[in-house]
């Protein structure tokens, strides 16, 4: 398997016109919107830096932002610097405040993820670039923005930062926080390990089966 999280796509079911149908099952149990299920793997990567991901209001994975957060800016940096990144779903600017976890009772600034319209294309929404793409913005419009939560994540050693934990390896930081690192650099990366995943997809029957219903 993979280092990384991965923009791949199921394999379509046979009756479904070379479309992706909608998942019939919520991948955690905060998803409440198939727009959560879509972005589930870009906001996994979003439960550990200091931004809310949504969790204490009725949207949670789908919304992501912070108190004073800047958002005008990163979007406009987000469609700036990787545009293709930010196809296939529509991204629009909102308000939001958690009842509870990150944030409690404080208004936050944020981007909700919207993926349950009539334009949306599963084929060109790459959840895992989108975030990856806000995270860099960020650092680019905010260099002092505090991003990283650094915490004892779970079962895991203390020394860990909890975003190279849930990532799989410290690439996607490292790539965030390097101001000479280029989307086409993580774009080759991502593309390597989606390859190998393919390739390893091929050697095992019951993976290239595999279809979300």
């Amino acid at each position: 398997m993979s280092s990384q999280w991965m923009d791949t796509r199921p394999t379509p079911a046979p009756d479904s016109g070379g479309q992706r149908k909608e998942c019939g099952s919520i991948p955690a149990p905060q998803s409440q919107v198939s727009t959560a299920c879509a972005a589930i793997r870009a906001r996994c990567c979003s439960k550990v830096p200091n931004l809310s991901e949504g969790r204490g209001t009725t949207t949670p994975l789908e919304v992501i932002g912070a108190p004073k957060f800047p958002v005008d800016a990163v979007l406009a940096q987000m469609k700036v610097m990787a545009p293709e990144w930010c196809e296939g779903c529509y991204l629009r600017p909102c308000f939001f405040e958690p009842f509870f976890d990150k944030y409690t009772g404080t208004l936050c600034t944020g981007l909700q993820i919207h993926a349950t319209f009539p334009d949306y294309v599963p084929a060109r929404f790459r959840p895992y670039r989108l975030i990856s793409a806000l995270f860099k913005s960020v650092r680019t419009v905010q260099p002092d923005f505090a991003l990283w939560r650094d915490f004892h994540y779970e079962y895991e050693p203390a020394h860990r930062q909890p975003i190279d934990v849930i990532n799989g390896g410290p690439s996607l930081r490292e790539w965030v926080d390097d101001p000479r690192a280029s989307i086409q650099d993580w774009e080759h990366a991502l593309s390597l390990d989606e390859d190998a995943w393919a390739e390893e997809r091929r050697a095992v029957p019951h993976l290239q089966a595999s279809v979300c219903r």
